[in-house]
């Protein structure tokens, strides 16, 4: 496992061709009533290996939003288990909308 810091922006992929881009910005995450969050599809934790792999995590590219309740709940839980095995031995995790 990494150890590299993870970064409190989310950027655009600029790696897309254009127009394929779903969310073009994170204004719609702006206000904490909206009741989701930012989701991560990859976790950060699983691309903490170094500053450059981390930044992506936060690409709007692997962002999805997903109700707060769920992303601070069971969704985390899961990434936690994903994150302990993966101390253990070699994990594979797909995920995708």
């Amino acid at each position: 496992t990494g150890s590299a810091a993870r970064p409190s922006s989310f950027n655009l992929d600029t790696e897309l061709p254009s127009g394929c881009a779903g969310q073009t910005s994170t204004a719609s995450y702006a206000s904490v009533r909206t009741g989701y969050d930012r989701g991560h599809l990859v976790t950060s934790n699983h691309m903490d290996y170094n500053a450059t792999y981390i930044r992506r995590a936060n690409l709007m590219s692997n962002i999805v939003p997903q109700v707060s309740s769920f992303n601070q709940g069971i969704w985390v839980r899961a990434e936690n288990v994903a994150e302990c095995y993966r101390d253990i031995a070699s994990v594979q995790v797909y995920g995708g909308v």
